[in-house]
């Protein structure tokens, strides 16, 4: 792989905290989310200073910032995504608010000073919706929707693949789930929140394509929850650690303590907080990649990532914290018991690897492993190829027909991993 270009957000956007690529036409409008209360919409077709492609000069197509009335001062836009069906319609997380633009009719970056009235206007009324008046005050220009049902921070913001319902996950540890179909109301309607699953911040929560009422999120408490959303509780929680312990029992029982994971570096100190979740959604799955389906990928604070067997039967988790563990369900291990996994294993196509091998597969060949890790080896050392620092992104690549899974970490590397080829440990 080779660097084609470097893109450098405007300046007052400060740190970037999120980026989505639209789906629709040819696909070449990046929106971004920065830190200083500000996202923009970079035109990727545009080349850099003087026609030079590889220079860091952005063509910022479209603008949003607080100056302009779009955001309140104080928030940072932590999550941008386009909506599926709507071309033109960007939806920004900020504070305790999604707002949706339509990028066509935003407020213009050369006539900031003629706006400035009408931005200090939509400033006050974006002060008055987090304080829970939405109705109030003008709305600032190219604004088409104000959701703010969340009680604390959004962290992340996902729209089905059909756009008629959002979900977002904020700092309280809810996710929210919006009906957002009536593009002629403003606010939405809640449709359920979904709460006692994670005991602190929500990372991140998404749809999954092929099961529309099944939402999957991730928390700081190193949590991965799948929710239906005809109900306010989790149906099946899995601890990340306790998935880690059970892959390590299964190496322990079978004496794997290779040369090679005795080389391996020493694990790192953080926890495994979920910062960020993904699922196969957005693009056509291949048949070889059938079982990608299935699976979601939670990038992880000690420079992991899990991809998470979802379809496996999991335990019933009550408030986040007790696990009933009945025939059929999963262990206090994260492992299934044998006669479901083996259910399960019939059912998971798609899942094995060029040699044939299935990397949910036990080596003891009785169960389905609820999980395997990339960036880190069968027995507990992190993989020389993983991240040295915090995991804080993951994306499964449509190109690649849900073959290939991309990490972003703090060690400032992406990684390119082909899961079906991780042999269970990295």
């Amino acid at each position: 792989m080779e660097k084609v270009r470097t893109l450098s957000a405007p300046e007052g956007t400060g740190s970037i905290l999120c980026c989505a690529l639209s789906p629709h036409g040819s696909r070449t409008a990046l929106a971004l989310g920065g830190e200083d209360a500000a996202a923009c919409v970079v035109d990727l077709r545009v080349a850099g200073a003087g026609g030079d492609a590889s220079s860091s000069t952005s063509a910022v197509a479209h603008s949003l910032r607080a100056g302009l009335g779009c955001f309140h001062a104080d928030d940072a836009v932590a999550s941008v995504t386009w909506h599926p069906t709507r071309e033109h319609v960007l939806l920004c997380a900020h504070g305790r608010a999604v707002t949706a633009w339509d990028v066509r009719h935003l407020p213009s970056e050369t006539a900031a000073s003629a706006d400035s009235a009408a931005a200090a206007v939509a400033g006050m009324s974006l002060a008055e919706t987090r304080t829970g008046d939405a109705a109030a005050g003008a709305a600032p220009r190219g604004r088409v929707h104000l959701y703010a049902f969340n009680n604390d921070e959004v962290n992340s913001v996902c729209v089905d693949r059909k756009g008629r319902r959002m979900c977002a996950a904020d700092d309280g540890g809810e996710i929210v789930v919006v009906d957002i179909g009536d593009e002629t109301s403003v606010s939405g309607a809640l449709v359920r929140r979904l709460k006692n699953g994670h005991e602190n911040i929500a990372a991140g929560a998404v749809f999954r394509d092929h099961k529309p009422h099944d939402v999957v999120s991730g928390g700081l408490d190193c949590a991965v929850c799948k929710w239906d959303q005809s109900r306010a509780t989790p149906v099946a929680t899995w601890r990340v650690g306790e998935l880690v312990a059970a892959l390590d029992a299964e190496s322990g029982s079978l004496g794997a303590d290779d040369d090679d994971d005795a080389a391996s570096p020493p694990p790192m100190c953080n926890p495994p907080m979920v910062h960020a979740i993904a699922c196969a959604n957005g693009f056509e799955v291949s048949d070889e990649c059938a079982g990608v389906k299935r699976l979601v990928a939670a990038a992880c604070g000690d420079g992991t990532c899990a991809l998470i067997d979802l379809d496996l039967p999991a335990a019933k988790s009550g408030a986040g914290k007790s696990r009933n563990n009945k025939s059929g369900s999963r262990t206090s291990k994260g492992r299934s018991s044998s006669s479901s996994s083996l259910a399960a294993a019939g059912e998971a196509g798609g899942m094995s690897g060029s040699a044939g091998n299935d990397p949910f597969a036990s080596r003891a060949g009785r169960e389905r492993r609820a999980a395997v890790f990339l960036g880190r080896s069968v027995g507990g050392a992190r993989s020389e190829a993983g991240h040295s620092g915090s995991c804080n992104s993951v994306a499964f690549a449509g190109w690649s027909g849900g073959r290939l899974v991309l990490t972003g970490g703090n060690d400032r590397h992406v990684g390119v991993w082909d899961w079906r080829e991780c042999g269970g440990g990295g």
